[in-house]
């Protein structure tokens, strides 16, 4: 009864790949370009500390210690707008990697508080390809990031199992 799902997992995982073992790294980049688009600010930055948590499920929690409740929401959404599915950004990044004969790709849509503008956007990529690995940035408004745009929606890690980010708030 598990094989079709079995199936369609490595499927997905051969094709895309996963970005849970430099979750780490992404929110250091997330949290680096947001300050960059000048969302977040100096006081946050510098406190900021994330911890990661991997439970016997296999589920990955990522935490956001040191800052204010305001700069932990909008981390938090923007997380969840970079690891879910695409929607309709204005930026992606086209993540491609090879196992053996077969190219992989993922798609992840660059935050929309990173995304206003065309230098930190420039700049989130920069930051993604110096600390995550290499990707292209592709901006969504021409003909071509369109088609990209179409094909990621079809073809993303995240679509693929329409999983949703669960964003939990706790008082501490």
């Amino acid at each position: 009864a598990m094989l079709p799902k079995l199936v369609r997992a490595a499927r997905l995982w051969l094709r895309n790949g996963s970005l849970e073992r430099s979750l780490g790294q992404v929110g250091r980049v997330l949290l680096d370009g947001l300050h960059a688009a000048g969302a977040l600010g100096d006081a946050d930055h510098v406190a900021a500390s994330l911890r990661i948590v991997r439970d016997a499920s296999g589920q990955v929690e990522l935490t956001v210690d040191g800052i204010s409740r305001a700069g932990e929401r909008m981390v938090m959404a923007a997380l969840a707008e970079l690891l879910g599915p695409v929607q309709n950004p204005r930026y992606l990044l086209e993540r491609r990697s090879w196992i053996g004969l077969v190219t992989r790709r993922d798609y992840h849509a660059v935050p929309a508080l990173i995304a206003r503008h065309k230098d930190s956007a420039e700049a989130f990529h920069r930051l993604w390809n110096a600390q995550v690995g290499s990707s292209r940035l592709v901006f969504t408004r021409t003909t071509e990031g369109r088609l990209i745009l179409l094909r990621a929606r079809a073809r993303s890690f995240a679509a693929g199992f329409q999983r949703r980010v669960d964003r939990r708030s706790a008082w501490l």
